[in-house]
């Protein structure tokens, strides 16, 4: 399966290994939970928590609050949670672990996950979705967008 077009939608994701998926499934994890950290000059404002994406009819992802709280706004290209997702139990280290590599930067999303309870670096991105995500209450893009602080 090429996880770059079913999964990611990006052609940078070309070269992730079936192999790789293969290893995880191996060893139990049938589905990943996805912790994308939105870090705004090296402080999480806000998360968003995905799994099922192998499915897009069943996929879930819903933005929190740093407190995992939902957050007042979603993607309108996915259907969100009915109840708020179980919080990892290395979800504090998680917080603190983003906000140290986004340490020095104006923003940038930082995607972790929890397996096993063992945390594990996924990637680090500058423009998520290519700056062209669509919110449920659009009124959230402006928002998000007043975090950004270019001098």
């Amino acid at each position: 399966m090429d996880y770059s077009v079913r999964v990611q939608r990006g052609g940078g994701y070309a070269l992730i290994a079936d192999g790789y998926i293969l290893y995880l499934h191996q060893r139990g994890v049938n589905s990943l939970t996805d912790y994308k950290f939105y870090c705004f000059n090296g402080e999480v404002k806000y998360l968003y928590v995905s799994k099922g994406l192998e499915d897009h009819e069943t996929a879930r992802i819903s933005f929190l609050n740093p407190d995992w709280t939902f957050a007042p706004f979603n993607r309108n290209d996915y259907k969100p949670f009915d109840k708020l997702p179980p919080k990892p139990e290395s979800f504090e280290l998680m917080k603190n672990f983003a906000a140290k590599l986004a340490a020095g930067t104006k923003f940038m999303r930082v995607d972790l996950y929890e397996i096993n309870h063992k945390i594990y670096f996924s990637e680090y991105t500058f423009a998520p979705c290519c700056g062209m995500m669509p919110f449920d209450r659009p009124e959230y893009d402006k928002e998000l967008g007043d975090l950004l602080k270019i001098n």
